[in-house]
């Protein structure tokens, strides 16, 4: 017979583990269990970013994760783990020698534009990640733009992963410049200006609608959002010195050769000169053959595509699908709640049906691939006037909301600042709106508790307390939420 608080003490119990030099502790945490982790010695990082002695760190499930120690380390846990074990066998010490290449380049970059007149600076490297499924890109990522950090440098991360989305919620495509620490606890790296006052600095990411996680469902739509933020991180590198010295590292979802148009459109829009490939050597051999870019080097050296081929990491694990409904779930409700140490009070707003303007991605099968343009035919301070010779992009279909198709559902804000929403509000010839749309970012995201088809009205949350939705245009997403 068990004592009360017996069995709660007992699983709190702690356990210490000693990592010896250039080692790692892989844990895994099932859906709503929690661990607890302090570094008792020596030092530590989480793909690339330091742990601090003696504090104490909360990880919540689903997670998947590990500690790395190059110096060796003790380290003290509480919790149960689903699964837990020290390895030896570790690909870090080749990550950070990429990173120390990448740094050169920094340094070389730097030193140039001491004497380059402003529209003739030099660009820090630009780090294409890609792999096949469950490959570790997105820890690669994280580690060169942590080291990167730690070398007063200030990356942008682009993740151009829709169904893993870098500090918003899923479906969208994001670039943030890198300016300070990742937070660790958090499962979507960080805060945004979105979350409210935080430990951590504050991230400001440029946001793209993608609406869904699978490329092939609207392809075109996802090359295009991709070309445009291509454009919006290109300028942040010219206009800010300090983040063109440091360059930008890509994140992406799975992509093998049948992607190569993919592949070379977001080399062509990111200017790419370093393509990284994780441990798949027939697509590294496949991709010397076939692109362009490598096949036709350019007489400029700055703009040289080199291909890196690094190995996988042995800790990187299968994640289900289960696992990732459980973790974009989380990232939802964190985004509108917050987590354990920042708690956030949402705000619920009711508008009419007749207020907003909502449109839904239309099928990938009704466009005409001719008409997207390339990278190279965007002018990024075009007004709307010198974009209306231009074919619409009809990438988007106008609907009427209703309880059957909004209940649940997380829309995204559009940025309003670019939108005349006078001339659109109350007409259904929207064939304008829907490109100003598509050039447009995303200001936030909305989650519909209820909509009521009888009174016409919906009740929406949003993260910040407003008198009235901050935008009136929103785009539905593929994404549910549900209390």
């Amino acid at each position: 017979m068990s004592l009360p608080g017996l069995d709660q003490e007992a699983s709190e119990q702690s356990n210490t583990i000693t990592l010896k030099p250039n080692s790692e502790w892989r844990y895994e945490v099932s859906n709503d269990e929690t661990i607890k982790v302090k570094l008792i010695d020596g030092f530590a990082e989480i793909f690339g970013t330091e742990i601090s002695q003696n504090i104490e760190y909360t990880f919540r499930g689903p997670l998947k994760s590990c500690i790395f120690t190059y110096r060796g380390c003790k380290l003290q846990f509480s919790g149960d783990p689903s699964s837990e074990y020290v390895s030896e066998e570790t690909t870090m010490p080749i990550y950070f020698n990429l990173h120390t290449l990448l740094e050169e380049q920094r340094k070389y970059v730097t030193a140039q534009n001491l004497s380059r007149k402003p529209n003739d600076r030099l660009k820090g490297p630009r780090v294409l990640i890609i792999g096949s499924k469950d490959c570790g890109r997105t820890s690669l990522a994280r580690i060169l733009v942590s080291y990167a950090q730690k070398m007063d440098r200030q990356p942008l991360l682009v993740s151009l992963n829709p169904q893993e989305s870098a500090f918003t919620p899923p479906g969208v495509l994001t670039g943030t410049p890198i300016s300070e620490m990742l937070n660790v606890e958090n499962i979507n790296l960080g805060e945004t200006i979105t979350t409210g006052a935080s430990f951590y600095h504050q991230k400001q990411p440029i946001v793209k609608y993608y609406g869904s996680e699978s490329l092939e469902k609207n392809e075109p739509l996802y090359k295009y959002e991709v070309s445009r933020l291509g454009v919006s991180c290109l300028s942040r590198l010219e206009e800010d010195p300090i983040v063109g010295n440091s360059g930008l590292v890509v994140d992406t979802p799975p992509l093998s050769i049948k992607n190569l148009n993919i592949i070379e459109n977001i080399i062509s829009d990111f200017e790419i000169n370093v393509l990284v490939v994780i441990g798949n050597e027939r697509l590294s051999i496949d991709l010397k053959k076939k692109l362009t870019k490598l096949n036709n080097p350019p007489s400029d050296p700055s703009k040289k595509l080199n291909l890196v081929k690094v190995a996988k990491s042995g800790g990187c694990v299968e994640k289900d699908d289960s696992f990732i409904r459980s973790r974009q779930q989380r990232v939802i409700k964190e985004y509108f709640y917050g987590f354990d140490k920042i708690v956030l009070s949402p705000y619920t707003i009711t508008v009419a049906y007749n207020e907003v303007i909502l449109f839904q991605s239309t099928n990938t099968n009704e466009f005409d691939q001719s008409l997207i343009p390339s990278a190279d035919s965007f002018i990024p301070d075009s007004s709307n006037a010198d974009r209306k010779g231009r074919s619409t992009m009809n990438f988007f279909s106008r609907f009427e909301p209703s309880e059957s198709s909004l209940q649940h559902c997380i829309l995204t804000m559009v940025n309003p600042s670019q939108l005349d929403l006078q001339k659109y509000l109350y007409t259904k010839d929207d064939s304008g709106l829907m490109e100003d749309v598509a050039n447009s970012s995303v200001l936030g995201f909305a989650y519909v508790i209820g909509a009521d088809d009888s009174k016409e009205r919906l009740r929406i949350l949003i993260p910040q307390p407003s008198k009235q939705l901050p935008s009136k245009v929103l785009i539905l997403t593929d994404y549910r939420y549900n209390e």
